[in-house]
């Protein structure tokens, strides 16, 4: 019986281990993909046509300059303590205490809602324009 009960306790913890992504998968790819979204191969000749190559380099450098500042301060908040597991919120959310965890959760929300509905646009004008499905509605694109 005692067998079977370290055999149980062993199987049981070995449930719980969470997969590995490691940092090429788990790490970069995501951050790339986003990165270099929706944004950067549809809009980005666009927003040069519109604005002009230097207020699209300042634009771009101050993009730059914003996600550099933010990776900087959630490396200092993520080497402060012990992170166990979950995401960048639960990560600020334990760190910072329950006003900044929630206001930053609250942008957090936000943001992903507009660049999830940024991405659906972005990939129903590639329908659009590469497949043509609605003839009437590509020549206005």
């Amino acid at each position: 019986l005692l067998l079977h009960a370290i055999k149980f306790k062993a199987l049981k913890v070995s449930n719980l281990q969470s997969a590995n992504l490691g940092t090429l998968f788990g790490v970069y790819l995501p951050t790339v993909q986003h990165i270099l979204g929706v944004t950067m191969f549809i809009r980005l000749f666009w927003i040069v046509g519109i604005a002009g190559v230097w207020h699209t380099m300042e634009l771009l450098f101050l993009c730059f300059l914003t996600t550099f500042c933010t990776c900087i301060s959630l490396s200092a908040v993520a080497t402060n303590g012990e992170i166990k597991s979950g995401g960048a919120y639960y990560m600020l959310s334990r760190n910072l205490g329950a006003e900044f965890g929630t206001a930053i959760g609250l942008l957090f929300y936000c943001g992903n809602t507009f660049a999830a509905s940024m991405y659906l646009v972005g990939g129903v004008e590639i329908l659009l324009v590469c497949f043509c499905l609605f003839a009437n509605q590509s020549e206005k694109l």
